[in-house]
């Protein structure tokens, strides 16, 4: 994420985020800040991919705290590309409940 000051037309690292082992995705992939601070980002791909060539790195999708703590990914293996990740908060308009007497 960068911070851009528009005035002076300059740009400043505001925050990255560095997965082990390094992914490099330099055409395809998306980050999206969630609403707890958290970020989503997905490593899709690469030129490589689609000239038929390895990417760097696993086309993966991560969550990360701003500390930069992953809390949970998932890689795809078998796929070429994966275009972005976009997150959702419910998939049938679901909400969180109380746990119950035997939970």
């Amino acid at each position: 994420m960068n911070q851009i000051d528009r005035a002076s037309n300059t740009a400043a690292i505001a925050w990255e985020y560095r997965p082990v082992p390094t992914t490099y995705a330099p055409i395809v992939g998306s980050a999206r800040r969630l609403d707890n601070g958290n970020t989503v980002i997905s490593f899709g791909g690469s030129a490589d991919a689609l000239a038929g060539l390895p990417t760097a790195g696993p086309l993966a999708v991560h969550e990360v705290t701003p500390s930069g703590e992953t809390q949970w990914l998932v890689s795809f293996e078998g796929v070429d590309l994966l275009y972005r990740s976009t997150p959702l908060y419910s998939l049938g308009g679901e909400t969180e409940v109380a746990p119950g007497p035997f939970d």
